[in-house]
């Protein structure tokens, strides 16, 4: 089993590639990732993998990236069963998994939805956040929020304001209101 790159479409092969499994890789919300680790199996061929691609984790991975997959020569319509793990820090923040018949020296596709993963940090059970929040935003759940704990200023939904402006003024975290005149340190006048 050998597994191409990843990429943001399909990858040109000067040669057949022989039996492949072109991975769609799908996913919804903030999630960072920068490598995803795949494993499978073919009914009555084998398993494959562990592999992890891309091997540097250079760059944010986006929804809708593809993985092809070469495999060795199943039968025409065996099964292929495939598990996807997205990665962040080499920490599994998100996982998901399809099957497909195969196509002896064709290829087929699977599309794979990734769905996040409760993750905890190996020190101490520090949470390790899969998504990256803005300034002011905490990582609760994998979901970056505003509170007032981690906003000075004040919060609109999810978003930390700087709370001065006439339209978003407020501090410590409370809601962003706006004010009917001005906004002086974070209350309106």
């Amino acid at each position: 089993m050998a597994l191409a790159a990843l990429g943001t479409g399909l990858l040109a092969c000067p040669q057949d590639p022989g039996t492949s499994l072109l991975t769609r890789v799908t996913f919804e919300g903030p999630l960072v990732m920068t490598q995803l680790q795949v494993a499978g199996e073919v009914a009555d061929g084998g398993t494959f993998g562990p592999a992890v691609r891309p091997e540097r984790a250079d760059r944010t991975l986006a929804s809708g990236e593809t993985l092809r997959i070469l495999l060795p020569a199943p039968a025409d319509g065996a099964l292929a069963s495939l598990q996807v793990n997205g990665l962040h820090q080499g920490v599994a923040v998100a996982a998901g998994s399809g099957q497909v018949a195969l196509s002896q020296g064709g290829e087929v596709e699977l599309s794979v939805a990734l769905e996040p993963l409760p993750v905890t940090g190996v020190d101490a059970g520090t949470p390790l956040c899969a998504v990256s929040c803005s300034p002011g935003q905490v990582c609760v759940a994998n979901q970056c929020l505003c509170t007032s704990d981690s906003c000075p200023g004040c919060c609109q939904g999810a978003r930390c304001e700087a709370g001065r402006e006439r339209n978003k003024c407020g501090k410590g975290g409370e809601s962003c209101r706006k004010c009917p005149g001005k906004c002086d340190d974070g209350a309106c006048d």
